[in-house]
């Protein structure tokens, strides 16, 4: 018998395009959730046609779509005619969740907003995922992770990270504003959810891309909030924690050691690497004490021919060979990985942290599995991301409609 999901029973109309809102539900489909999404009939979600490859080296399939749409569902709704509303209040009395990521205004002039859906289910959660919060001059503005990551300082705070000698912003497209918006949007419409099962309400539930991303600076921004002094940029050439370091190995490939008390941890670095020597250094207890912990205080005495040792040292072994070394002293390392290296990383292989799903065309397509492991009510993925309105017909069937009247609005452009 297979066991129930956690949101088994909770239906999502998604009217959400991109990253931030569509990884949010696909968060909430893993976990059992019926996530319907509802594109224009003319051109869809945007990112059904952004490709980084030929589509034929992609079996022609959009990877970043599949990856933002997952286990949903597929309809076609034209929200701009007063027919394709009606459908979609219909919808809206059957649900549990709404969410959009448009321009704050957007909703309400496409007469989709809290307000009006409560006329429909007065149980309604409405969830916004917006720019820069509903209040304020730049509320109305739009952003992209690009723009998120920017205005939240997390730009600027990489950018310390970056060679003392290069004048230039670092931005990656890991997208940690989107990532970290799904994120909150998902935990938003979580919180509506039991917020409404304990206090019988339904309510409008906001979360903005910037207070995500401040959200993810937690530590430094918090610090720099109450100390008025920001942390110490991150540079490994300068760093004077030497077990809170990456370090090159003799088969050209990194190690990370994370170990934040190098009074403990530094003498043991020293004994593996045949270094002991050093302790007669009168530098020696300073370092090992913790004068500037974690890489970035002053320090009244060069360290470069320590660290030029340190890395002379690490060149003579490979990363294998050096990892369980220093792990039986109780040092904390892993190898950096690269994305080839990730995927056959064997703790993500025993935990399923990279799973294959396979598309409605045969394709077996490999993708994240599910971060969260439940005993009882455990995430499943629901399949792979749903052709353009195939479902419209079927959800509509289940609101009541007839074919005739499918018909009828399919010629009148409503689907």
């Amino acid at each position: 018998m297979e066991m129930k999901s956690p949101l088994e029973g909770i239906r999502i109309l998604d009217l959400t395009i991109w990253q931030m809102g569509p990884q949010a539900t696909v968060m909430l489909a893993d976990m059992g959730a019926e996530v319907i999404k509802i594109e224009e009939p003319k051109r869809g979600d945007p990112s059904r046609g952004l490709l980084y490859k030929p589509a034929s080296e992609t079996h022609g399939l959009v990877p970043y779509f599949q990856v933002m749409s997952r286990g949903k569902r597929s309809m076609t709704l034209n929200l701009t005619e007063e027919k394709g509303r009606e459908v979609f209040y219909r919808l809206v009395e059957k649900a549990d969740v709404v969410t959009q990521n448009w321009r704050v205004g957007v909703a309400e002039k496409l007469k989709v907003d809290y307000p009006t859906l409560c006329r429909y289910n007065p149980n309604i959660i409405l969830v916004s995922a917006t720019s820069y919060g509903l209040k304020g001059p730049d509320a109305a503005i739009g952003s992209t992770d690009i723009s998120g990551v920017s205005r939240s300082g997390l730009t600027w705070f990489h950018s310390r990270s970056i060679p003392c000698d290069t004048d230039d912003i670092f931005y990656t497209l890991v997208c940690e504003g989107d990532a970290l918006g799904a994120i909150m949007t998902a935990y938003a419409a979580l919180l509506g959810v039991i917020a409404r099962e304990r206090h019988g309400v339904g309510q409008h539930v906001e979360v903005s891309q910037l207070a995500s991303v401040m959200w993810l600076q937690t530590l430094p921004l918090g610090i720099y909030l109450i100390q008025r002094d920001n942390l110490p940029a991150y540079k490994r050439k300068t760093g004077t924690n030497f077990t809170w370091q990456h370090y090159r190995c003799g088969d050209n490939k990194w190690i990370c050691l994370a170990n934040p008390q190098p009074q403990i941890t530094f003498p043991r670095l020293l004994r593996i690497l045949g270094l002991s020597e050093f302790e007669k250094d009168p530098r020696f207890p300073k370092i090992r004490d913790g004068l500037a912990h974690l890489g970035g205080a002053d320090v009244d005495f060069s360290l470069d021919d320590v660290r030029s040792m340190i890395e002379k040292a690490f060149l003579k072994k490979t990363t294998t060979e050096w990892m369980p070394l220093l792990l039986a002293e109780d040092i904390d390392c892993c190898y950096v990985n690269d994305y080839e290296g990730l995927e056959n990383d064997p703790q993500v292989v025993a935990n399923e942290y990279i799973t294959e799903v396979m598309h409605q065309s045969g394709v077996p397509l490999k993708m994240l599995g599910i971060p969260v492991k439940l005993s009882k009510t455990p995430g499943r993925i629901r399949g792979a991301a749903p052709e353009f309105g195939q479902d419209t017909e079927e959800v509509l069937l289940e609101a009541g409609y007839t074919w005739e009247q499918i018909g009828d609005m399919r010629a009148g452009g409503i689907l």
